[in-house]
């Protein structure tokens, strides 16, 4: 199901800032985590992982400022969240509309776990 190119991003990436969130923290808003297998887990926390780092802090300003943060951007595509539906032959990750619904959700959200579950 992970792509070889998502699997290099991911483990190229493992001691970065944007490692996976602990498991439990990207729950899914729209979809209970149990239906998940655990590529689609580790791919949806390690995006909640990203937004937390990388959006969270800066998003109330980029929205009072109208700005789109492009170089968030470049960095989420470099750790496989872009041509997410472009087969791995063509150098996507070939993924999956839900592994790209789980994405998209994740990093909208600029958070890394939902209110009620913070300690």
């Amino acid at each position: 199901m992970l792509s070889k190119v998502s699997a290099r991003l991911l483990t190229r990436n493992s001691t970065s800032l944007f490692k996976p969130a602990q498991r439990g923290f990207g729950v899914s808003l729209l979809l209970n985590d149990q239906l998940l297998d655990d590529d689609q887990k580790m791919i949806q926390e390690m995006a909640y992982g990203f937004a937390k780092v990388e959006f969270e802090p800066y998003a109330a300003e980029w929205d009072r400022k109208k700005h789109f943060p492009m170089d968030q951007y470049k960095k989420a595509a470099e750790l496989g969240f872009a041509a997410i539906y472009v087969s791995e032959e063509h150098g996507g990750c070939g993924l999956g509309r839900l592994e790209a619904s789980l994405i998209f959700e994740a990093l909208s959200t600029g958070k890394c776990q939902r209110d009620s579950q913070r300690s």
